[in-house]
């Protein structure tokens, strides 16, 4: 095992008990005390995640505050974005909790109508990667316009209506060389987070401890 810096041990001592505890906790489901402190281990893991979503918004609302307060440039949006952080926050947190009118409102008319918009302006950076990636240069490229036609067709009404066969084809693409494929990725995400794991646990992995 590497040497660990001292301001480190006590991070380091903490993960590489969680992970072990995790692992044998997934190896050993039958064994009580493993799941019990896996599910303990779960538990905090969502109060960390909560608190670090409180700490982003606090971040948030000095940094804009500080912008509005100084005036400085497009400060009338910092403001705007300040009071519908703290209106939204104050409206959740009446009981029962979520469900109040005006906060419902404002969620279903000013934050969805936001996030439609957001997606909506991915198919437009999705047919400029489709127009860049169909360009047919050599084999693999012919292969994949292959698939991403086929895959079109098997989605789109207008596949069955030039040629019922398109559809199938498509539905072969997917099924099996795409299956396949998408198989060999998460076999590959499974080696890389074992690797992680035993880089943890021999104390090689430090990032994760601030180091």
């Amino acid at each position: 095992m590497s040497e660990i810096p001292e301001r480190l041990m006590i991070p380091m001592a903490l993960a590489i008990v969680c992970v072990v505890v995790v692992v044998l906790g997934a190896l050993f489901p039958s064994v009580l005390a493993l799941s019990t402190l896996v599910s303990a281990f779960q538990t905090i893991s969502i109060l960390l995640a909560t608190f670090a979503l409180l700490i982003g918004v606090v971040s948030t609302l000095l940094k804009h505050g500080k912008v509005v307060t100084q005036r400085k440039e497009n400060w009338p949006y910092s403001l705007w974005l300040f009071f519908l952080i703290c209106f939204m926050f104050v409206t959740g947190l009446i009981s029962p909790i979520g469900t109040h009118p005006w906060f419902k409102w404002v969620f279903k008319n000013v934050q969805q109508p936001i996030d439609i918009g957001i997606y909506a302006l991915l198919p437009c950076y999705l047919f400029l990667i489709a127009y860049k990636g169909f360009r047919i240069r050599n084999i693999p490229s012919a292969l994949f316009v292959c698939a991403a036609f086929f895959t079109m067709m098997l989605n789109a009404p207008i596949g069955y209506a030039i040629w019922p066969g398109l559809p199938a084809i498509g539905d072969w693409v997917q099924s099996v060389p795409g299956l396949a494929g998408s198989r060999g990725i998460m076999f590959g995400i499974g080696l890389g987070l074992i690797f992680l794991l035993v880089r943890v646990v021999i104390g090689k992995e430090k990032s994760i401890a601030g180091g």
